[in-house]
């Protein structure tokens, strides 16, 4: 039980730095992953093995690509359909675009002064606890990778 209260928690939390979560998506955007997910998706089926996207992604990294494969396949059943392709695209282009905004030196790092000074939340010390939550390794920054990562989790609790 104590665990719902958590998830609660971190999906308001990302709702206070301006997140709309899996509702983030315009309609066009919607078409477009779909789309995507088509060219993608190689054989038709409905789904995406790894290999279809290893051959098929625009990233050259297979380790990246892997990584994206795997955040996104959330059922972990090594196919990705539709609806998760949908889900992970938006989810990620939002914390992007809100990372983007909080990030004004374009390093692709974020600080706890910089989380705390750019981000939308105006009750700094909130923000810092939100920033301290985020850096689980407690190294002081996010890297967008990380960043992703842990806001993809605390968007998909239920």
């Amino acid at each position: 039980m104590g665990n719902k209260k958590q998830s609660t928690n971190h999906k308001r939390l990302l709702k206070l730095l301006g997140s709309k979560g899996k509702d983030a998506a315009t309609p066009d955007q919607i078409s477009e992953f779909k789309r995507i997910f088509k060219r993608l998706d190689a054989d038709g089926d409905g789904k995406v093995t790894l290999q279809e996207y290893i051959n098929r992604s625009k990233f050259k990294d297979k380790a990246k690509v892997r990584a994206i494969f795997n955040a996104t396949d959330r059922n972990g059943d090594g196919v990705m359909i539709e609806e998760e392709y949908i889900e992970n695209r938006t989810i990620t282009n939002e914390a992007k675009e809100i990372f983007n905004k909080i990030d004004k030196n374009g390093d692709g790092i974020l600080t706890e002064q910089e989380f705390v000074e750019n981000s939308i939340i105006a009750d700094k010390d909130l923000a810092r606890q939100i920033f301290r939550d985020m850096d689980v390794d407690g190294g002081g920054e996010l890297s967008l990778p990380r960043y992703l990562r842990i806001w993809g989790n605390w968007a998909r609790e239920d």
